[in-house]
């Protein structure tokens, strides 16, 4: 009985952690394309092997990882947001590039993005962060 109970346990923990992840696997785009619903950016992969593809140049899907609660921390002081927000946050990139969602009482918290209608945002160094949607498969 006890095996049971641990195999049923270890399961929904998976299980939960995959569901955190999928929030983040997919297409997304933002308001300013010409064409509503039109894929920017999409993630593809799981179990911490993704990739993140930016739809509109020649270059080829750059590999990425869910970051750690303490990059999510690290990102969210250069961002000058209150860390603690971090720690419900999701977020996958590298080097170059970060998708994030963040659910709505954790965005209320936060002065950037308490205004936002959506739980996603995507940052780089250029464009800083960005509003964006997760499009419907």
């Amino acid at each position: 009985m006890k095996r049971i109970i641990i195999a049923t346990a270890l399961g929904m923990a998976s299980f939960a952690c995959a569901a955190q992840s999928d929030l983040l696997v997919g297409e997304f785009g933002h308001e300013f394309t010409k064409k509503p619903g039109t894929p920017v950016w999409a993630i593809t992969g799981s179990n911490n092997q993704y990739w993140l593809d930016s739809l509109g140049d020649e270059e080829p899907p750059a590999p990425a990882h869910e970051y750690s609660e303490s990059e999510r921390r690290k990102f969210w002081g250069r961002m000058l947001w209150s860390e603690e927000t971090s720690a419900a946050a999701r977020c996958i990139g590298n080097d170059a590039e970060l998708i994030c969602y963040v659910p709505p009482k954790t965005r209320s918290a936060i002065d950037w993005l308490k205004n936002r209608q959506s739980d996603y945002f995507y940052y780089d160094t250029m464009m800083g962060v960005m509003e964006i949607q997760k499009l419907p498969k």
